[in-house]
Formats: C-alpha cells, sequence, structure tokens
C-alpha cells in the first residue's frame, strides 16, 4: 500500500509525534510512506512535505483559524503525486479546515487516530478547569466552555466557526477513527463518532529487560511535561506526607514546562528542596536509564490522558505505575497488579500509594514483573502493527 501520514507537527516531541514516526517506520518495512505537516522550514521531498509556519507570531496564530489556501493547494498537489492508496490521519488541529477539504476533494479513503480529547473539548482537557471535575464534552465548542473558564473570550469567539465545522466535516470525511483509549473511543461514540476502535499504543523494546534490583530504595520518579493539567504540584505536596513515613524517600522530577517556576517555588516553600530535584528536560535516548532508577513513578495528571508513552516506556522495563484514575492512565495501570490508581488531584491518597509500594519490597518486585509483561506481551509492536495494517487495509478496499 502507499501510505499518506498526515500531522501537525512533524518533530519528535510529544507523545503523538512519539507515536506517528515509530508507526511510519514499521509500516514502511512493507509499504510505501509518506508524511505531510508543518514545521519552522519548508520541506519538498518525494516522500516528504513539511509547509513552514509564518515567522510573525501574530500571523502564526491567526493562521489556526482562517482558511489556509496554501495549504490546501500543497496537500492536495501532494495526495496527486503521491497518489496514496489511504491516509493515515493523526492530529489536525493547526490548519484542520483547509486539510479536511483537501481530503475530501482528493476523495481519498482516510483513517484517524485521535490522540487526545481535542475533538470534543476546545482546550482537550475533556475536565472543568476550576473544579477539575470530569466533563461530557462538546460537539467541538460550546458557550459554557467559556462561562466555566475553561477557554477565554477571544478564543471562544475565533474558534467556534473553524471548531464547529471541523467537528462537521471530520465525521463526514473520515471512514475510520482509532483510540489508543477505551475511555475516549467511548466519549466518542456518545458524541456521533461513527465507526471507532480502540486499539492501544505500543512500544519499541530495543534491549530493554527487567532488574527490579537496578532500582534504587525511595526513589520516586516523574517525566514529562511541567504544566498545570499534569497535576505535578499534587504529587509535591503528596511528597510532603510521604517523607513523614518514610524520611529516606527522594522525588525526581525530569522535565521542563511552563510550571516549573511555581513548582519549585511550592518545594521550596513545602522545605523540600533538598528532597526534591529538578532535573530539566533530558535527551530521550537516556530516559529508559530514569526509569531503571527508580522504585515507583508518578503520573499524577488531573486532564484526560488519552494513552500516555512515558507509561509504556516504564512499564517496559518493569516499574510500578501510581497515576490518576483518568482517562487512558486506566487502559494501563491494572490497579494492585502494576500499580496502583488514585482519585484525581489527591495528594493524600497520592502519598498512600506512593508509601504502599516503597515500604513493601515484595509488593514492589510482584508490581514490576506484573508491569514488565503486560507491556511486552500486551502492548507490543507486533501486535500493534498488525491491528493497524488490517484497519487501513480494511479501508483502503485492499
Amino acid at each position: 500500500m502507499r501510505i499518506l501520514l498526515i500531522n501537525d507537527s512533524c518533530k519528535e516531541g510529544g507523545g503523538a509525534e512519539t507515536y506517528i514516526f515509530a508507526v511510519s517506520k514499521l509500516l514502511g518495512r512493507n509499504h510505501k510512506v509518506a508524511l505531510f505537516g508543518y514545521e519552522d522550514n519548508s520541506i519538498t521531498e518525494e516522500n516528504k512535505v513539511i509547509v513552514a509556519y509564518p515567522s510573525n507570531k501574530l500571523k502564526k496564530s491567526l493562521g489556526k483559524f482562517v482558511f489556509n489556501f496554501r495549504v490546501y493547494s500543497m496537500l492536495k498537489k501532494f495526495i496527486k503525486q503521491f497518489n496514496p492508496n489511504v491516509v493515515f490521519m493523526h492530529n489536525n488541529y493547526v490548519h484542520s479546515i483547509p486539510v479536511l477539504l483537501a481530503l475530501s476533494a482528493s476523495k481519498v479513503p482516510v483513517v484517524q487516530t485521535i490522540h487526545d480529547w481535542g475533538q470534543i473539548c476546545p482546550s482537550s482537557w475533556c475536565v472543568i478547569k476550576k473544579s477539575l471535575k470530569p466533563c461530557e464534552g462538546v460537539e467541538g465548542i460550546a458557550l459554557k466552555c467559556m462561562l466555566k473558564g475553561c477557554i477565554k473570550p477571544l478564543h471562544f469567539f475565533m474558534a467556534y466557526p473553524r471548531n464547529k465545522l471541523r467537528i462537521k466535516l471530520t465525521k463526514r470525511i473520515i471512514q475510520q477513527f482509532i483510540s489508543p483509549s477505551k475511555m475516549l473511543a467511548a466519549d466518542l461514540r456518545k458524541h456521533g463518532f461513527r465507526n471507532v476502535q480502540c486499539i492501544h499504543n505500543f512500544m519499541e523494546f530495543g534491549n530493554s529487560k527487567m532488574n527490579f534490583a537496578k532500582s534504587q530504595k525511595g526513589l520516586v520518579l516523574y517525566a514529562g511535561l511541567l504544566s498545570r493539567n499534569k497535576g505535578v504540584d499534587f504529587l509535591i505536596r503528596a511528597f510532603k506526607e510521604v517523607l513523614i513515613h518514610y524520611p529516606s524517600a527522594h522525588l525526581r522530577i525530569v522535565g521542563d514546562g511552563p510550571e516549573r517556576k511555581n513548582l519549585e517555588s511550592l518545594a521550596k516553600e513545602l522545605g523540600l528542596t533538598n528532597k526534591i530535584e529538578f532535573t530539566g528536560k533530558i535527551p530521550h535516548s537516556k530516559i529508559l536509564n530514569e526509569f531503571e532508577k527508580c522504585r515507583v513513578f508518578a503520573i499524577p495528571s488531573v486532564w484526560m490522558e488519552n494513552s500516555p508513552f512515558v507509561i509504556y516506556e516504564c512499564m517496559s522495563v518493569g516499574r510500578p505505575i501510581v497515576g490518576s484514575a483518568r482517562g487512558g492512565i486506566m487502559d494501563l495501570v491494572l490497579d494492585e497488579k502494576t500499580g496502583i490508581l488514585v482519585e484525581p488531584a489527591n495528594s493524600e491518597a497520592l502519598a498512600n500509594a506512593i508509601l504502599k509500594i516503597l515500604m513493601d519490597n515484595k509488593l514492589a518486585e510482584v508490581f514490576s514483573a506484573n508491569a514488565f509483561h503486560y507491556v511486552h506481551s500486551k502492548l507490543n509492536s507486533k501486535l500493534h502493527i498488525k491491528a493497524i495494517e488490517k484497519v487501513l487495509k480494511e479501508i483502503a478496499g485492499k
């Protein structure tokens, strides 16, 4: 088959991009694969077209809400040139309308993997930001999103026509949707998306092995973006309680983001500067080593996570997870088997779960073995690519 991948970003960064580059490599073993997306610099090659963002920040921002004829014409031209049997689309938020109309005009069958709740929530949280309570979602955007403080008024008025048209076109043009989590798949169906299938993401294991002896007693790890939706402030508050019962514990926070200064200030305010280490961002090639060193990994997200790659990576070396019972985390963290699920935004519950694992070496080792077995047997690349190829072939009529 000839498969055209479309995604907003064309450089590795977030979980969606990690997945896209990995699945592209796997599909490329048996099929011809091409890529279309956007970046800072334009690239036009036989199997890759990258459209440059405007250098002006205002134009770049406005470009998300107005029709971009350049994107429309370049995608139509590339589709004609590459002549794909099927389009495998991923994130489509930056220039969604011209992309969808170009696909419609080209009449190529399309499969889309939905990587977050952005289709049914303009903030992608699907959580009311003030209360951190789950939201049932909307048809692309709704007045309540602004009234509840989840998006700003300017965002609401600029995004309203685009989001409404996007969800209408998406439902009409896309033949098959894939969700990496059961909860997002169910939510999409509730909002009228047809042909939604849950296919979990996967992990390329390389040389990853289970070696519990490498883990350091008392070491708790967080790795990821330092933003409000990740709930790291609840983890820091929980860690103060952890230290009361386990004084030798240490929290290592790997990553960077807009909340870093606030989180460092919180750690200082709580008197935890000697017990919490902020490493900043580290190369992805070294992240498995971080997972191997920890005794327990914490993912305290307050928004709806879909299928966090960091969990796959951590479990690939056999480390137990303490995670919020929210979104796709519940598909990956099997409660009391591969880790412990806790109530989101609850520092006390988070502290208790971390302590339960830190203070029981046998339990930690059992969780570690279960996590290693689960991800290697159920979430491997062989099973994943087989499921993806089946969907693509069915939609392409192959």
